[in-house]
């Protein structure tokens, strides 16, 4: 690290907040309604600067140019005619949050193609792009097949939102060989609407500026923040400061435009993902993690109108437990 983690612990100290009043709140959001994006605090600019907070084989990335857009991927060959695992990450993530599991994988001999989906992490789009569920399911077989894996072995892992991709994807391209699929913490499938919720999406998505000054609200407590306390059950500070770093380079404009252009998978979809699984033959594995405070027990839901597959509920883990708890997920992984 470029600071010593007793560092950055005694940053985060000196900058965390005790509850905001009133007026200090309609100040800040003042502030961001005239001058645009809150500046960030000093601890904030050093962990986004500080790449060793990545895995040095993550790090190894390059860029693919598929359209008009410049997707940042990592792709390693598979060994000994082991599968490739295709990583898919949820809503306003990165495949560098699965650094740590992917740096345990590589050594077993499987195959690594790992994105930023775009409008994601380091994959910038244009903000008059639309992210939809059918948007990212198409980049994402595009990759593959600019990759040329259409053919190849496959495992699909992915996370959160990223399930939903990964279903999608099943019922709407033909993937000759895909062998394994992890459905890790999905949200609650098809996601209720509601008006209230939907409203509050829709004033934010055309006033990002509101989201700004609520991240920074959220943030004055940093490692401590609500936000942080959501994806993360991990006490180890390191962790905490790394899901603090990613959760800095979400693109807010971004993270709005896919939470308001989301679009619920149906019951019907289900049955057709259920019915591509059962001809195939693959294999399915939904995981929840036992705290998660975000999906919570959604998988479960899942898994038993699904009626196919196994279900596990991942011990001690949160929303990002392949952060939070990487061995762990990968004696569950090799077990099965």
């Amino acid at each position: 690290m470029s600071q010593s983690l007793d560092q950055y612990l005694t940053l985060s100290k000196e900058e965390q907040s005790p509850p905001l009043t009133a007026f200090q709140k309609l100040s800040i959001l003042t502030k961001a309604l005239i001058h645009g994006p809150l500046p960030l605090s000093e601890l904030e600019e050093k962990l986004i600067k500080d790449e060793s907070f990545i895995n040095p084989i993550v790090q190894s990335s390059q860029f693919i140019k598929i359209d008009q857009f410049d997707i940042n991927y990592l792709y390693i060959p598979a060994k000994d005619q082991k599968e490739t695992i295709l990583f898919i990450h949820g809503l306003g993530g990165s495949f560098k949050q699965f650094d740590e599991v992917i740096s345990q994988l590589i050594p077993l001999g499987y195959g690594i193609l790992a994105f930023d989906q775009p409008g994601s992490g380091d994959s910038l789009v244009n903000n008059d792009v639309k992210l939809t569920l059918k948007f990212f399911t198409d980049y994402t077989y595009k990759l593959i097949e600019g990759l040329k894996l259409t053919e190849s072995p496959l495992i699909i892992l992915s996370h959160s939102y990223g399930t939903q991709i990964t279903i999608n994807l099943l019922i709407n391209y033909d993937l000759a060989k895909i062998t394994k699929i992890w459905l890790l913490t999905p949200p609650l499938t098809p996601k209720p609407s509601n008006l209230k919720e939907n409203l509050l999406i829709g004033g934010l998505y055309y006033n990002p500026w509101i989201f700004e000054a609520f991240r920074k609200f959220d943030r004055l407590n940093n490692i401590k923040s609500p936000s942080l306390n959501r994806l993360t059950e991990s006490k180890d500070d390191y962790l905490r400061f790394k899901q603090l770093r990613l959760n800095l380079k979400t693109h807010s404009k971004n993270f709005l435009n896919q939470l308001y252009n989301w679009q619920t998978l149906t019951f019907e979809d289900l049955d057709k993902f259920k019915r591509v699984i059962e001809s195939k033959g693959i294999q399915l594995v939904i995981v929840d993690g036992e705290f998660d405070k975000l999906t919570k027990q959604s998988g479960e839901v899942l898994h038993k109108y699904l009626k196919v597959g196994q279900y596990k509920l991942f011990e001690k883990g949160g929303h990002n437990f392949l952060l939070d708890l990487s061995t762990e997920f990968i004696q569950l992984f090799q077990s099965h």
